[in-house]
Order: C-alpha cells, then structure tokens, then sequence
C-alpha cells in the first residue's frame, strides 16, 4: 500500500531545445506534483535527447542506458520535416532520428517506454521474491492506495524488514538497476528497483530496495532464485516493502499484467480489490 501515484516508466517531456541541450528523462517513478524544495539527482538509467548542430542541421539524437528494448517516439509541437519518428531502442547507444533545419525552433516532446510488444505467458508460475518464510501483504492487486493506474492495477506490496533478500522470480535479463537512494522513505522520484525482461517480453519491477544492496548490474542475465538485492524503503514509501509487479509495453503504454505466483506456503491466491 505503500507506493504513490504510479510505477509507469513512460514519460512525456516538454522542452523547447536549443542547441547543445541534453533533455533528461524522468526516472521511476513520475513525480506526482513539482517539489523544488529537494531536487532530485537524474536517474543512473536513462532515455534522453540529445541535439547536435552540424552542417546547418538540428541533429535529433536519442541516448539509451537501458539494456533491452524501449520504444521511442519524438514529436514536435509545430509541424517539422521527419517528425514526428517512433522507432525501437534494442540495445544501448546513441542513436540518430532526425534531421531538421538550424533555422527550426524546436519544441519537442520525447515518450520513452521500456519494452516491445509482448506476448505475457499468462500461466507461467513466478517465485516468491523474497527469502522471508512470514508472507505479509500490505497492498493487494487494485488496492485503492496506489494499484489504480494500468502501471499498477495487479502489483502487490510484500511487507518485509529492510535488508531482507530478494530473489528473481524468474530468469531474465536486468534492463535497469538503480540503488543510490536512501531508506527514509517518502522521497518521490528516488526509489531504488531493477527491471527484469523475460523470454515473452514481459518485465519484472522490483522496487523499494534498500540503499547499495544491489549485487545485480544492467545487462546481467540471472536465473530464477538469484538473490538480486535487498528489501528496503526507498522511494515514496511510508515502511519497509517490496513493490512486485508484471509490466507489458501496450502500444506505448505500461501496463501491468496479472500473475500467478508460488511461495513457501504453496500458490497464492489473491483476491484483487473490488472483485
């Protein structure tokens, strides 16, 4: 229950560009509303702009730091030659997009969403992602705290003391990872996760990780039972969980994806909220 407003990775950035400006994207997960009071440092992972001036040209360049595929896609708020572009990012890289005129103003929007078209094996039975016999569920699928968007709708809150293992719940490889943050709790924009991409293209968030307990890195394949951090309360937490959940890219938009799940006391079964 502990998770506010949404675990979406998508992002839509407004910028006008001048020359030579690197745009960032937004980190994991959108802040719900400006705080400038406690700036918060860019993410370790990121799908950004990044514009060039050469040969009387605007050079559109999108950098990639995720290991494995984000769909991207540029728009310009007036009409220019070659916008708007949508392509799939595979690997990491810089990548060129688009060529426009020095004498365009640019005014450019970036939406950035990790992953390519899915095929969710729907019956695939996922690990119990932590090592913690007591299982305490503190949000269900669709609890009216924070599983209410389609990033979120079937996550589940695994309560666990900070420093708690958490294993992969199934084999794949680690598209981002990220645990600078600290413990406190409450700090938007600053949660500590790795994303796992499966064989189907569906992928694992785990978030809320306590602070440099990662002993996965980006672009590192691992197997199912793999300690890959510990539990902690970063993030806009208000105690110590694990945030799980199953995300699709549909069409430009993350959505989560219903699961079922082993654990030491055998199949889960869960009522969703409101069902």
């Amino acid at each position: 229950m502990l998770l506010r407003p949404a675990l979406a990775l998508t992002c839509l950035l407004l910028a006008c560009i001048p020359a030579s400006t690197t745009a960032q994207w937004l980190s994991w997960p959108p802040r719900p509303a400006p705080d400038r009071r406690a700036p918060i440092p860019p993410p370790a992972a990121a799908v950004r702009l990044d514009i060039e001036n050469r040969h009387d040209l605007h050079r559109i360049w999108v950098k990639n730091d995720l290991h494995g595929p984000v769909q991207v896609r540029i728009e310009s708020l007036q009409p220019l030659p070659g916008l708007p572009v949508q392509r799939i990012l595979d690997t990491p890289g810089r990548y060129l997009l688009a060529e426009v005129a020095q004498t365009a103003r640019l005014d450019l929007r970036l939406t950035a969403t990790p992953g390519a078209a899915a095929k969710h094996q729907a019956d695939y039975l996922y690990s119990y992602p932590l090592q913690l016999d007591d299982i305490r569920i503190s949000q269900l699928p669709r609890g009216a705290f924070s599983h209410h968007d389609a990033e979120n709708l079937d996550a589940i809150d695994f309560s666990a003391p900070i420093g708690t293992p958490v294993i992969a719940a199934r084999d794949g490889l680690v598209m981002q990872a990220e645990g600078r943050f600290s413990d406190h709790g409450g700090q938007r924009d600053a949660v500590n996760l790795v994303r796992i991409l499966h064989e189907d293209g569906s992928m694992a968030v785990y978030a809320h990780l306590q602070q440099r307990s990662l002993q996965v890195r980006a672009g590192q394949r691992v197997r199912h039972g793999q300690i890959i951090a510990r539990s902690g309360n970063s993030g806009y937490s208000t105690a110590p969980h694990l945030h799980f959940v199953v995300q699709v890219n549909n069409g430009q938009q993350l959505q989560s994806v219903p699961f079922r799940m082993d654990s030491p006391k055998g199949e889960l079964r869960l009522p969703r909220v409101g069902d």
